[in-house]
């Protein structure tokens, strides 16, 4: 069983949101098109996830180390998007999630 930790920045309710999921693919095309709206728009990083499945690294943007998957809001645009930017397993047979 694969454990993801799901650590919470900001306590929001996403009920009624659109969301852009972007994760690594050919290209990257959806990971780029997600840190665009990231860095273009007003947004707040809400949540981040963690497993030891995934690889052992840490984004670095503004000179802030970031998790590689993480979770931001609009709250104008009612937005929220998931950006995952390390390569997810393609089979996983089962998740625990933990606050």
């Amino acid at each position: 069983m694969t454990a993801i930790d799901v650590r919470t920045f900001k306590n929001t309710d996403l009920t009624g949101t659109d969301m852009v999921v972007a994760v690594p693919s050919v290209g990257l095309a959806s990971t780029i098109a997600a840190t665009y709206l990231i860095t273009t728009l007003d947004t707040d990083q809400i949540a981040a996830f963690d497993s030891d499945e995934f690889p052992p690294l840490s984004m670095v943007y503004a000179r802030r180390p970031k998790f590689p998957v993480r979770v931001y809001y609009a709250e104008k645009e009612k937005l929220s998007i998931f950006i995952c930017e390390v390569p997810l397993a393609t089979k996983i047979d089962s998740f625990s999630f933990s606050a």
